[in-house]
């Protein structure tokens, strides 16, 4: 079996970078759930719609996946602050106030 060196270094630097994804995923939602005790459902729906964009910049504009990310990233971190103001107001803000009726 021939294998070219660059194919191999090709593939050891996708695995790298694939890995530092996940491990950064991980990180924020292990610290979300663990840490704040805050249930965020929201966080991989974000990450999958924002990997979506990326690849749609990519195909669509020719526009390098990575840099879509970056340009993206004040879009989704004005979305996040959104939704979190949203459910702040709708759940826990109003949630504290509620007690049960005493029997």
């Amino acid at each position: 079996m021939d294998v070219s060196i660059d194919l191999l270094i090709n593939a050891l630097a996708a695995g790298l970078l694939l890995g530092g994804f996940y491990a950064a995923v991980t990180i924020g939602v292990s610290i979300s759930f663990g840490k704040l005790d805050i249930v965020n459902i929201a966080h991989p729906a974000f990450i999958i719609l924002s990997s979506y964009i990326a690849y749609m910049l990519n195909t669509r504009l020719g526009i390098y996946p990575i840099a879509a990310s970056v340009v993206m990233l004040p879009a989704f971190y004005a979305l996040g602050g959104l939704i979190y103001q949203i459910n702040h107001a709708a759940f826990e803000r109003y949630g504290q106030e509620w007690r049960p009726a005493s029997s």
